[in-house]
């Protein structure tokens, strides 16, 4: 009987970081802010990004708000989009206690990254969205580091 159990929670576990269902509570089926939050906070794909520290991010910018992207754009968008800058947005609101933003900005102006992706984790409180995590990926420009997405940074 334990083996079943554990193996039943183990399994929950398994599709919700997937995002293929909610860790519902058993008891009244309904999913929790405390399971959520750490269903986000043990996303696998979190260990492939460069963690941000969202205290650093300057004191005007807002972190929680009715958009989660805007509260991105706000925090890591581009503010001028210089020459063949690209900025493409993803928001993944597939569960509704919580939102990813995923913003890829490609043929960036500098000498040694070609591009940078950033992934920022909102949790829904109170009727708003509650930035939590944030992270950023690089791809660097030729000769300078890695040809593909990474945490590493440039050189």
């Amino acid at each position: 009987m334990t083996f079943v159990l554990i193996f039943s929670i183990g399994f929950d576990l398994f599709l919700a970081s997937c995002n293929l269902v909610p860790i519902a509570d058993r008891q009244n089926n309904s999913t929790s802010n405390f399971t959520v939050a750490n269903n986000i906070a043990s996303s696998p794909q979190r260990n492939s990004y460069d963690e941000i520290d969202l205290n650093q991010l300057p004191a005007n910018v807002a972190k929680k708000g009715n958009s989660p992207e805007e509260l991105a754009l706000t925090a890591f968008g581009t503010e001028e989009v210089e020459g063949f800058i690209k900025e493409n947005v993803e928001v993944d609101t597939s569960n509704p206690e919580q939102a990813i933003v995923t913003i890829v900005q490609t043929n960036l102006p500098d000498d040694s990254v070609n591009s940078i992706r950033y992934r920022i984790d909102f949790q829904s409180e109170d009727f708003q969205w509650q930035m939590k995590w944030a992270g950023q990926q690089f791809i660097c420009q030729p000769g300078r580091g890695n040809q593909y997405w990474s945490k590493e940074l440039c050189y």
